[in-house]
C-alpha cells in the first residue's frame, strides 16, 4: 500500500530535458501535453512548465531518451485520454490495470522520452490531495 512520505522528505521540483529541437518541443509540451509555461529564457533554449507540484525543464542539446519516464496523475484517465487524443498524442498500447490498484497509459515526445498517465482505482492514502 502507498504510504505518505515522512516529515522533512523532499519533494521533486522538476525533471530537465534534452530535446533536439526546442521550438517544437515546448510547442509539444505546452499546446498537446497542456502544461503551462512557467519561465522561458529563449536566448538560451530554456523553458519551465508546470506539472502540478513540480517542474519539466527542456532545453536545447542532444537528447538521451530511454531511462527517463515521467508519471503524471490524473483524476479521470478515460478523460485525459480523450483530451490528449484530440491534441495528437496516441497511446503506446491499451489501458493496463496493475496489481497495485491503479490504471495507466503510456506514450512517448517528439524525443522518444517515456511519458505515463495514471488514476489510482483503489481508494486509500493515495487518492488524497497532496499525495
Amino acid at each position: 500500500m502507498f504510504s505518505p512520505d515522512p516529515p522533512g522528505r523532499m519533494d521533486l521540483y522538476l525533471v530537465e530535458l534534452t530535446v533536439a529541437d526546442w521550438p517544437a518541443a515546448l510547442a509539444w509540451y505546452r499546446d498537446r501535453l497542456g502544461l503551462p509555461v512557467r519561465l522561458t529564457d529563449e536566448a538560451h533554449c530554456y523553458a519551465l512548465l508546470g506539472a502540478g507540484p513540480a517542474h519539466v525543464a527542456i532545453k536545447a542539446g542532444t537528447p538521451a531518451p530511454g531511462t527517463t519516464k515521467f508519471v503524471f496523475r490524473v483524476a479521470d484517465l478515460d478523460s485525459e485520454l480523450v483530451r490528449l487524443k484530440a491534441n495528437g498524442i496516441v497511446a503506446d498500447g491499451p489501458v493496463k490495470v496493475s496489481p497495485e490498484g491503479y490504471r495507466s497509459v503510456r506514450f512517448c515526445d517528439l524525443d522518444g522520452y517515456r511519458i505515463e498517465t495514471f488514476e489510482w482505482i483503489k481508494r486509500g492514502v493515495a487518492d488524497q490531495p497532496g499525495a
